[in-house]
């Protein structure tokens, strides 16, 4: 049986929109760029799907208790930082006294609060066109808790989790992993006037061949083409679509989880609202080596 997901890198120019399209069969995962008119199992998106929970209760003229950063950010997001902040690969580039670019996980360029992103209303009136006015409600709701076919992804973050479980599947961790391969995950994106397309090619190869340790149950990485590297854009498509990918497979972290995980009450109330980001769990402890 072959199954297909699709990938959306979002934004407000149509020229800027990264469009993918995976197909999974016989345990393979392919890329394709060409318009599909399959059934999509999975879509994943890269744009919040929704604010901050205080945000939206000033907008009601509701209460919105306390909050130590003006409303701008979601749990997700607040959840998100933390998260990828006790990697044991942030630790270790944290711990490099030559390390460039200084940070492996920059808390506020990498993950941004939803109240500062102008593209979410696009977002939104681009899913009430998919789904029609009278389903809107309840659909959007009903992705930002990761329930429908539809679900919110951070390609950075997403690539993280994965090399992360890349990391901890080595004897001792990450002793395979050189410096520069991680130096390319950091700076896959391109900078102005600067291509980076080699460094996208060089992750690929990393998940392609370590598919078992972040992917697992006997799943590979076909071959790409050149395509999938020529923008940051494209690439970013992929990552959602292999987001949409794993949250089927149960691979990814639900809100649920992220609430045991912080200790802090999350309601589903406050998810209806604000949205949940998908990573991949990791099967070890979350702690530094």
């Amino acid at each position: 049986m072959t199954r297909w997901f699709k990938g959306i890198d979002f934004a407000s120019r149509a020229d800027n929109v990264g469009l993918c399209y995976l197909e999974v069969a016989d345990r393979t995962l392919t890329v394709h760029h060409e318009d599909r008119q399959e059934s999509f199992e999975g879509t994943g998106i890269d744009c919040p799907f929704g604010t901050s929970l205080g945000f939206w209760k000033l907008l009601c003229n509701e209460d919105p208790g306390h909050s130590e950063d003006g409303f701008k950010t979601r749990h997700t997001e607040r959840w998100l930082r933390n998260h990828l902040s006790q990697y044991q690969t942030n630790g270790y580039w944290q711990h490099r006294v030559a390390a460039n670019p200084q940070l492996y996980l920059n808390q506020t360029a990498h993950v941004h609060p939803a109240v500062g992103f102008q593209i979410i209303p696009g977002f939104l009136d681009w899913f009430r066109n998919q789904v029609g006015d009278s389903q809107f409600g309840a659909a959007i709701r009903a992705a930002r808790r990761g329930e429908n076919a539809s679900v919110e992804a951070h390609p950075r973050a997403f690539l993280c989790s994965a090399v992360e479980r890349i990391w901890r599947s080595m004897n001792p961790p990450g002793h395979e992993l050189h410096e520069n391969t991680l130096r390319a995950v950091v700076q896959y994106r391109d900078a102005r006037n600067v291509s980076r397309v080699n460094n996208r090619r060089r992750v690929y190869q990393l998940l392609q061949q370590h598919a078992q340790a972040w992917l697992g149950r006997g799943y590979q990485l076909a071959e790409a083409q050149e395509t999938l590297f020529s923008t940051d854009h494209k690439f970013d498509a992929w990552l959602c679509a292999l987001t949409a990918f794993a949250h089927t497979e149960q691979l990814t972290i639900g809100w649920q989880s992220a609430e045991m995980e912080t200790g802090g009450p999350i309601t589903e109330a406050e998810v209806d609202i604000e949205g949940h980001i998908l990573i991949l769990k990791q099967e070890r402890p979350t702690a530094r080596a």
